[in-house]
């Protein structure tokens, strides 16, 4: 397995490791392809500037890239959203209403999972 930081767009973070309103740790976005080429998205981010928001989350990897395009539900702040994965790599954000701040509060990338070959 080959596992690697999931390279975030401008405006996108990682949730702190520690949240200090919580106490509840996360884990730092990630991608991590498997010896049969199947591809896992891990890890939770946030916007980091209010008015600023790129619906592009991140880009992956040229190794972690699907041949299609793939569609796959996503946590988004407290509702239920989508992510679309590009061949070109770009992890798009399927929704673009957001918190009434300019930003969201939180996308969960845990559990999105692809093929690439």
């Amino acid at each position: 397995m080959q596992s690697v930081p999931l390279p975030l767009s401008l405006g996108w973070a990682a949730v702190e490791n520690v949240e200090p309103q919580t106490g509840f740790a996360y884990q730092s976005p990630r991608c991590t392809r498997s010896s049969l080429g199947r591809v896992f998205l891990s890890g939770l981010v946030r916007c980091s500037t209010a008015g600023t928001l790129s619906a592009t989350l991140a880009v992956l990897p040229s190794d972690f890239r699907p041949l299609g395009t793939v569609v796959s539900a996503a946590l988004i702040d407290n509702r239920l959203g989508w992510i679309d994965i590009f061949p070109d790599g770009r992890v798009v954000l399927g929704v673009t209403r957001d918190n009434d701040n300019g930003c969201f509060d939180y996308v969960s990338l845990d559990g999105i999972a692809f093929s690439t070959v």
